[in-house]
């Protein structure tokens, strides 16, 4: 698709970062990804810094729209090796819907999906949060303060930048 680009980053007056993209029916100036239209074309803000184990917390509202994904996650990537921790929402077009993962290659990986009883588009905001545990190796996964799991293998060792961002 689009891709993510930093055009579609902006401010409110008030400090909350807004994280745009554009759907299918944008006529805007804005480029996605490769110069190519700024359709399908989302945002993602990162850290500078990579950042190990310990609580990562982000209160947002989930995009609304069909074939989006809202999304936590943190990241390393060298040679094969893949270490990231995700919390994706409505990756199955399904507003009730949430994947946690986690990754330590890019083949060895635990995904669960959970099907919560509130919809995510309610134009409320939610706490999204991880805890990333090293004795013992665990990742806790909460909506709103709510465990909804615990995934104990394929846990990073390495750390990552971390990422907020939404996409097609």
């Amino acid at each position: 698709n689009g891709g993510v680009v930093p055009e579609n980053v902006s401010y409110t007056e008030d400090g909350v970062v807004v994280l745009r993209a554009n759907g299918d029916l944008y006529e805007g100036d804005i480029l996605g990804f490769g110069n190519t239209h700024g359709k399908r074309a989302g945002a993602r803000i990162t850290t500078r810094e990579q950042l190990g184990p310990g609580r990562y917390e982000v209160r947002m509202k989930v995009m609304p729209r069909f074939g989006s994904t809202t999304a936590m996650w943190t990241y390393y990537y060298e040679n094969g090796m893949n270490h990231e921790i995700d919390i994706e929402m409505n990756v199955d077009n399904d507003f009730h819907r949430v994947w946690t993962t986690n990754w330590v290659s890019l083949t060895e990986y635990t995904s669960k999906k959970h099907t919560l009883d509130t919809v995510l588009t309610d134009d409320e905001y939610r706490t999204f949060r991880f805890d990333w545990r090293t004795n013992p190796s665990r990742i806790d996964y909460f909506i709103d303060d709510e465990l909804v799991s615990t995934q104990e293998s394929y846990v990073p060792t390495f750390a990552g930048v971390f990422n907020i961002g939404n996409w097609f």
